[in-house]
């Protein structure tokens, strides 16, 4: 059997649960906030790294490919 008010429902149950969580996103769960360094830490020898590997990759699948 289909339940006839199921989709009626369904709205309501969707119209409270984003005002929750809107509700919740800007009273609860706020960013910190940001702070100033000089250097990103191990995060910068990584990424530079992963160029490195990136362009290798690249060239490599562009001579394959020709």
């Amino acid at each position: 059997m289909i339940f006839p008010l199921a989709p009626a429902m369904s709205l309501l149950n969707n119209i409270i649960e984003q005002w929750s969580d809107t509700w919740k996103v800007l009273n609860i769960m706020q960013r910190p906030r940001p702070q100033l360094v000089e250097r990103i830490g191990a995060w910068e020898s990584i990424t530079n790294f992963l160029c490195y590997v990136a362009i290798l990759t690249n060239s490599v699948m562009v001579a394959f490919s020709t």
